[in-house]
């Protein structure tokens, strides 16, 4: 969505490209009086088009496009208002994927500069909301605001293909429009399935083709946390101001029972066959009992609420927050242990489940990697830290900014 409208684009082998226009409503607006350009660019080539208007589209023609994909740059003016401007990397092929905003060159190689440099970096138009390893080592999955979830090539750096949207829902009129944000994106254990958490809804996906296998009805309440059961059968959410976690089936995601709590649950972690890790509200862990309900037990640790609880191994559990302290727990029992102090709230944490490296991100760009006993800082972001993950030894970073940078298993140069 650019402003009030909605982009949509096409464009095929030929050369054709079509452009259509839509309101907050998703009903067409006529174009008449309106003119439009386009640049679309496949490979090394690029090509300026102009946008007729017609009816209800605007409509150009290119030479005709070689490849899978193209990116298009769309530009339309209409009357008496500011230009609207959107991006898209099309499909040319007849059943491929496309999605808007993307960075068209990919993850391109870093040119060197102040700072750290990472291997690669690439800028998408929206905040990165969060990512996932896919089925295979070479599949990184970017939920991005409003430009939905995408899969990317670790190797090559590049497009592969966009996941299918989620269905629409029914919204009054007088709603404020807002963008579309992905709460949450939880790999199953077998990594062929994907659970994502939309504002109040769990979507379920083939993680390697897309394509959405079920979809929850719209809960009551924002989803703040979901986790896989480590079977893969269920799926344990928790919504703000709900006093419970939700327990949904793992394949048709159908509600299958509610776990009361007296009390908001925090962000998820799934400790063992039947123990569930939720931070609170006054920073504290408390083991929810997953087949008979109820809670294990509460132990102290900070102030605040995480922002991120992650499990390593069969060993600890880490968690960071707006109080800006990097904590490990014992998965069963014991007190949190302070790892690092970092003076700055911490919004991102990833641990290497093979090597044991941390990388932990916060405000104002703060990017740090190394082990419990020494971080080093990463000073390549300028925008708040919201995604960070591990994939075969490789770690990948994203902000609020839409960048997002691979680098070489955190090491790289300052």
């Amino acid at each position: 969505m650019v402003g009030t409208h909605h982009i949509e684009a096409t464009a095929d082998s030929s050369g054709r490209i079509t452009v259509w226009v839509t309101d907050l409503w998703r009903k067409p607006v006529t174009p008449a009086g309106w003119t439009g350009s386009a640049t679309v660019q496949v490979g090394t080539v690029r090509q300026e088009v102009g946008l007729a208007p017609q009816a209800d589209r605007f409509t150009g023609a290119a030479q005709a496009l070689q490849g899978t994909h193209a990116a298009l740059a769309v530009k339309l003016v209409p009357p008496g208002a500011e230009n609207i401007e959107s991006h898209f990397l099309v499909p040319l092929q007849v059943n491929g994927s496309g999605a808007a905003s993307l960075p068209p060159n990919g993850c391109e190689p870093d040119r060197g500069g102040a700072g750290s440099r990472p291997q690669c970096s690439m800028k998408f138009a929206s905040a990165i909301n969060a990512f996932s390893v896919g089925l295979t080592d070479d599949d990184l999955l970017i939920a991005a605001e409003d430009s939905g979830i995408t899969r990317w090539s670790i190797s090559s750096g590049q497009f592969v293909t966009a996941f299918e949207p989620p269905s629409p829902v029914e919204v009054t009129t007088d709603e404020t429009p807002h963008p579309i944000f992905v709460n949450s994106l939880e790999l199953s254990p077998d990594r062929t399935r994907l659970a994502v958490a939309i504002e109040g809804r769990v979507h379920l996906y083939d993680s390697d083709k897309g394509k959405i296998l079920a979809e929850s009805v719209a809960g009551n309440g924002v989803i703040q946390s979901l986790t896989w059961s480590l079977d893969g059968e269920r799926i344990f959410v928790s919504r703000f101001y709900s006093h419970g976690t939700e327990v949904w089936d793992g394949h048709k995601l159908t509600r299958m029972r509610d776990i009361a709590l007296g009390q908001d649950p925090g962000i998820l972690a799934v400790a063992n066959e039947r123990r569930l890790a939720s931070i609170d509200d006054d920073g504290s862990l408390t083991l929810i009992d997953t087949v008979n309900g109820g809670v294990f037990g509460t132990r102290p640790g900070g102030k605040v609420a995480a922002r991120v609880i992650q499990r390593y191994k069969d060993d600890w559990f880490f968690s960071t927050g707006d109080d800006g302290v990097l904590r490990r727990w014992p998965l069963l029992q014991g007190p949190a242990t302070v790892v690092a102090s970092l003076n700055k709230p911490l919004s991102a944490f990833a641990v290497d489940q093979n090597s044991g490296r941390l990388a932990v991100g916060g405000v104002g760009g703060l990017l740090q990697v190394g082990t419990e006993t020494e971080l080093q800082p990463l000073n390549f972001h300028d925008a708040q830290l919201f995604a960070l993950t591990w994939i075969n030894g490789r770690l990948i970073s994203g902000d609020g900014g839409g960048r997002v940078a691979m680098w070489r298993g955190g090491q790289d140069a300052h």
